[in-house]
């Protein structure tokens, strides 16, 4: 189950950073584990699950826009 939906979060200060775009939710693990499943990244619609924890202040925060890929790559 941990595949599907990532690592348990501990509660320790961090903050969320897409894996497809680097989008950085700020907001702490109160507000994260508040989020409902459904919720998306707001750049780029990735799930929940695409997002990793990193160290408190560690993550820029730069967004590029979401490269479009073709049906072969």
């Amino acid at each position: 189950m941990q595949m599907i939906f990532g690592p348990k979060d501990d509660g320790s200060p961090g903050d969320y950073v897409c894996l497809d775009c680097g989008y950085v939710f700020t907001q702490g693990p109160e507000a994260w584990a508040k989020l409902p499943g459904s919720w998306s990244c707001p750049p780029c619609g990735s799930v929940k699950r695409r997002f990793k924890k990193v160290p408190k202040g560690s993550a820029s925060g730069k967004v590029e826009a979401p490269k479009k890929k073709g049906f072969f790559g």
